[in-house]
C-alpha cells in the first residue's frame, strides 16, 4: 500500500506545532509507506506568492508580532492567551507552552516569544525543504474529461477534483494508492460516490493517524 497525500497533510507536516493537522501529519510522514502527491498539491503548498506555505508563514509570524505587541500593552499573560484563544490563533498551542511554569518578567518573556519565532521558522523551513525528499511528486499527463464531469457533481472545489484526478492516474502505476486527507468538506464525505469513479483503493481520514 501507498499514500496519495493532499495539501493539509503536507502543511501539517511543514507547520505541525501550529496546524490542527500538525501530530497526524506528522505520523503519515514518518509511516514506511511510500508516499506520493501531484502537481495541484505541489502548487497550492509551494508557490512563492499564492502558495499555502508562504501564507501560513507569513500568519503565524504576524501572531508572533502580535503576541509581543498584546504583552507590552497589557502587560499580562492572561489577556494574551484570553485575545489568542478569542481570535483562535495559530500559536496558541505554542503560547500554552512557553507560558505554562513561566516565571520571568515580561521583558524575558517577549525575548523568549521572539526567540522561538526564529527557531518555529527554521525549523518550519527545514521540514518545507525535506518534504522534497520524503514525498515523490507526479506530473498528470491525461485530462480525464468524462471523470471530471462526473467528480464536478458531486464536489464543488475544482482543486480536489484535480487532487483527486492526479490520485487515480498515479493508481494505475500503484495498484494499491490510497488518498490521505483531512478535506471533509468535499472527499471525505463523499467517498463512496467518488471511489467508484477512479481507480484509488480508498480514501482515508487524515484523522485516523492522529495516535
Amino acid at each position: 500500500m501507498d499514500f496519495f497525500l493532499d495539501s493539509n497533510v503536507i502543511i501539517g507536516y511543514v507547520f505541525y506545532q501550529a496546524d490542527y493537522w500538525g501530530i497526524p501529519s506528522k505520523n503519515v510522514i514518518k509511516r514506511a509507506e511510500k508516499k506520493y502527491s501531484g502537481h495541484t498539491v505541489e502548487v497550492e503548498c509551494f508557490d512563492l506568492q499564492r502558495g499555502k506555505c508562504s501564507l501560513v508563514r507569513r500568519e503565524i509570524s504576524s501572531e508572533f508580532f502580535k503576541a509581543v505587541a498584546n504583552i507590552e500593552e497589557n502587560q499580562s499573560i492572561d489577556f494574551l492567551l484570553y485575545d489568542a484563544e478569542i481570535e483562535k490563533w495559530k500559536i496558541i498551542n505554542i503560547l500554552k507552552n512557553i507560558l505554562d511554569g513561566f516565571k520571568g518578567d515580561i521583558i524575558s518573556l517577549k525575548e523568549e516569544l521572539r526567540e522561538y519565532q526564529r527557531r518555529f521558522e527554521i525549523e518550519s523551513k527545514t521540514r518545507q525543504k525535506s518534504v522534497k525528499n520524503l514525498v515523490i511528486f507526479s506530473y498528470r499527463t491525461q485530462r480525464y474529461k468524462d471523470i471530471h464531469a462526473a467528480l464536478g457533481k458531486i464536489i464543488q472545489n475544482i482543486n480536489d477534483i484535480e487532487v483527486i484526478l492526479d490520485a487515480h492516474e498515479l493508481a494505475h502505476i500503484h495498484d494499491e494508492l490510497v488518498l490521505i486527507t483531512g478535506d471533509h468538506k468535499d472527499i471525505l464525505k463523499n467517498k463512496p460516490n467518488i471511489l467508484p469513479l477512479v481507480k484509488i483503493l480508498d480514501i482515508k481520514n487524515l484523522m485516523e493517524y492522529n495516535s
